[in-house]
């Protein structure tokens, strides 16, 4: 039996197990056998802690270490649980790992039978490391300290004296790491500056003089001491830990042609048992496919830590700016990081700090202090906000590679996310699963470090948060808003007042004719219990303008129920007396117009309706003259009025938005006569010329994509210009009408041209695949247009599978003048869109 692994095991379980102040007894290690037993006087002694966790941590260590299948025996009254503080609350555990000099804290020094034990564990040839975290030290009565300038220099000098007569007749030397150097501006640091924040000295004891790379040893278990202690401090705090994958050339204008750089962020919860890693963990070259394994199966099955990563898509460096603030990789933490805390304020409910750690690069060296004035500024601006009132920050570092033992998880998540390393197996499943874990979005600095981070100031005031809203773009919407402030936009929805909804209205209404406004209204509309929300408002007009809101955010979405209900609330308010504003009343009609037209009910359509004169013209009256239009083109019997009524427009209207409104509607009236090429004239010269824009500008517009699709098929536009509009395609595929539109001209078009197996065709038949499980697409006009699509679709050779049962789904779902509608029209061989006119077509 070897006294040394014996020296070790008992050493660990007595400091990593047991409150060492219970009197021990004897223990029995029998290693053939390998099995423990532990026997304490009178019975009393105990694991520390009161959830009684089990001991198989340790019995995996020693069955890793020392082989075999080990068994533990221990008194009745012994709880199982890991040792982290004794009852005085100063003791840290004794560090034992293989290959690595043992490393024990100078509080474990106070017991005569720990230094007996330690100093024979000399004797037999092996260094021990003794260190001075935050231990409390005695004073010394020595003068020679009193030379010594400052406390710390005192402290570490006394330290070791006291080290050095605790073993005399040994080799007492003071460790000499993490290394202090002076940089190039002339500021003195550490190369590890979190280990020496935690080590204040370390001294090696030994029997004879210690190598060079037995001192390298030393290293490793002062790294593997620290790891334990910030393990400990983690166990009731959030610890978000970041990194980048990629050189950030696109910052420049440089691109590599190989995956884009991306900002990644591994937000880990109190009291999630996540394994440490390595020091030099590191998922990149030949040999990283070990640690990438590893560090996959650690990874996994632990829902509650949140994965983020930021994948480059526009920015610039900051010109004019010292060194450190035109380093793209500030901007890339900076300007993301906001976003993971605001996901990480939702789940927190009682008073809690957050730990951040970020992985040094080029000159954000490790050391420097670059966060602290982001999170003041965050702080400062929402401490009175639902979850951000019970953050506090404590530890805010930028570290060397490995001085946190969690900190290779962000390197593993730039690889999983990057997706560059063949993993087979289960493994393989772990990493895809974990990959579809991960909140995915890009990183656009303008506007995280612009209208997004201002938009999360404002979060701390529910009516300003919301009028802010209809200041940020779609994109923004889609990518940051929807995914990351949901939440507040809840929280201050339910904070508004009968004033704050006046204010609110008010702004809606004047900002409801743009698709921005109208998208803002959507998103807001998302969070509104319609019945709690108008009993908080005594005012008929301010019930009414409150469900007129509503109704015209409902048709936007497809809410079919509310859409429904907010009418029964006007027509109730109208029943009782009120009169609204005309512009109110028209807005009204043309909104109930809207919901009978997704419900393919034309009664709405006025017959006697006549065009006033160019000197009547009123605004209000322009969004109904081109609700008629609509509706009669729709309804494919009106065509010529509703041509009149696009002219009558055309020459009244000025605004840019209405503008674009009217040429899209214009040509398809013309693809619905067969005059395709005036259609494309309409959208290639006409509008961009009457609003000063270029079409790859109006690209970006779904509804204006989807006509410029209809009109190259029908056409016959040729396969140069198809894979031009490949981006424009694949950005548009959202869950809203008219993207279903998009998909399906796309196919068309791509099947047309022979490039129907390409990547962007594959992309819109899964769309139009995964749109058949969206709500909003599985009744009335959206899901008619939807089923009509595949069922053509599937008849041009495209494989769909329960193309008519779908259909079937649909009617069954829908209005019943719906039905009636596709009953009279119904899609056949001849005609798979008989149903669709205009632009439902």
């Amino acid at each position: 039996m070897s006294d040394s692994l014996v020296f070790q095991i008992e050493t660990h379980i007595r400091l990593h197990y047991i409150d060492i102040r219970d009197d021990i007894e004897g223990m029995v290690i029998n290693l053939n056998e390998k099995s423990i037993k532990i026997i304490v006087t009178k019975n009393r002694g105990k694991f520390i802690g009161s959830e009684g966790a089990n001991i198989n941590s340790l019995i995996s260590k020693l069955n890793k270490q020392h082989g075999g299948v080990w068994k533990i025996s221990f008194p009745e009254k012994l709880l199982g649980r890991i040792y982290n503080k004794n009852k005085s609350g100063d003791m840290r555990p004794t560090i034992i790992k293989a290959d690595l000099p043992l490393c024990s804290p100078f509080s474990s020094l106070k017991e005569d039978k720990m230094v007996e034990r330690l100093s024979n564990h000399i004797d037999a040839g092996n260094i021990i490391l003794i260190t001075m975290f935050r231990d409390s030290i005695k004073g010394s009565t020595n003068k020679k300290l009193e030379e010594i300038k400052g406390f710390m220099g005192q402290n570490e000098l006394n330290f070791f004296q006291q080290v050095e007569g605790i073993f005399p007749n040994k080799i007492t030397k003071p460790l000499g790491w993490p290394n202090i150097y002076r940089s190039i501006n002339e500021v003195v640091g550490s190369s590890h500056p979190l280990i020496s924040n935690l080590c204040r000295a370390a001294v090696v004891v030994s029997k004879n003089e210690v190598s060079s790379d037995e001192m390298e040893k030393c290293h490793r278990s002062l790294i593997a001491a620290a790891h334990n202690e910030l393990l400990a401090r983690a166990t009731n705090k959030w610890t978000i830990i970041g990194d980048e994958t990629g050189n950030l050339n696109e910052f420049r204008g440089e691109y590599s042609g190989l995956v884009s750089s991306k900002m990644c962020w591994v937000a880990i919860p109190p009291k999630t048992k996540l394994n440490p890693l390595d020091p030099d963990f590191h998922c990149s070259g030949p040999t990283g496919k070990i640690d990438y394994v590893q560090g996959i199966n650690s990874l996994y099955d632990l829902d509650s830590i949140m994965l983020f990563t930021f994948e480059f898509e526009e920015g610039n460096i900051t010109k004019g700016a010292s060194k450190i603030i035109r380093d793209p990789h500030l901007s890339f933490w900076l300007d993301s990081l906001p976003l993971v805390l605001e996901q990480i304020s939702q789940k927190c409910s009682e008073s809690i700090e957050i730990d951040i750690f970020i992985e040094q690069v080029g000159p954000l060296q490790s050391g420097i202090k670059v966060i602290e004035p982001l999170m003041a500024e965050l702080t400062g601006a929402l401490n009175n906000r639902r979850g951000w009132n019970h953050i506090s920050f404590n530890e805010l570092w930028v570290i060397s590679k490995g001085e946190h033992p969690w900190i290779g998880y962000a390197d593993l998540l730039g690889a999983i996310a990057n997706n560059n390393k063949i993993i087979d197996g289960e493994t393989g499943k772990r990493k895809d699963f974990i990959r579809d874990k991960i909140h995915k979005s890009p990183y656009r600095q303008s506007s995280l470090n612009g209208s997004v981070r201002q938009a999360l100031k404002e979060t701390a005031r529910p009516l300003s948060f919301l009028k802010f809203l209809y200041e940020i773009s779609e994109e923004d919407m889609r990518d940051y808003i929807k995914p990351f402030l949901s939440s507040a936009i809840d929280d201050s929805v339910s904070a508004l007042g009968q004033g704050d909804w006046q204010k609110l209205l008010e702004h809606m209404e004047i900002n409801s004719s743009s698709k921005q406004g109208q998208s803002a209204s959507g998103l807001i509309h998302g969070f509104v219990n319609i019945d709690s929300e108008i009993n908080k408002l005594s005012q008929d007009k301010d019930r009414f303008d409150f469900a007129l809101a509503m109704l015209g955010t409902s048709n936007h979405i497809g809410a079919r129920d509310q859409a429904a209900k907010c009418i029964g609330i006007c027509n109730e308010i109208l029943k009782n007396g009120y009169k609204p504003r005309k512009n109110r009343g028209i807005k009204f009609k043309n909104l109930q117009g809207g919901v009978k037209d997704n419900q393919f009910d034309f009664s709405h359509i006025d017959e006697d309706l006549v065009l006033p004169t160019d000197s009547e013209f009123d605004e209000e009256w322009n969004h109904y003259l081109g609700a008629q239009a609509i509706s009669r083109a729709l309804k494919s019997d009106g065509f010529e009025f509703a041509n009149e009524i696009e002219d009558y427009l055309l020459r009244n209207t000025t605004d840019f938005d209405h503008l674009k409104r009217r040429w899209i509607m214009r040509a398809e009236l013309q693809f619905e006569v067969g005059d395709y090429g005036g259609a494309m004239s309409a959208l290639e010269i006409r509008l961009p010329e009457a609003i000063d824009s270029s079409v790859n500008d109006l690209l970006i517009d779904g509804y204006y994509l989807a006509s410029f699709l209809k009109g190259c098929t029908l056409s016959e536009r040729p396969k140069s210009e198809f894979t031009k509009l490949s981006s424009a395609i694949t950005s548009s595929l959202n869950k809203r009408h008219p993207s279903q539109r998009i998909a399906y001209w796309c196919l068309r078009w791509a099947n047309q041209v022979g490039t129907g197996g390409s990547d962007i065709a594959i992309k819109c038949k899964d769309h139009l695949i995964e749109l058949k499980n969206e709500p909003l697409f599985t009744h009335d006009a959206p899901g008619v247009i939807l089923a009509c699509e595949l069922l053509d679709l599937e008849s041009k050779v495209l494989s769909f599978t329960d193309t008519e049962s779908f259909m079937e789904l649909v009617l069954a779902n829908s209005a019943e003048t719906t039905r009636e509608w596709v009953a009279s029209n119904p899609p056949n061989e001849d005609d798979w869109l008989a149903p669709l006119n205009f632009n439902y077509r």
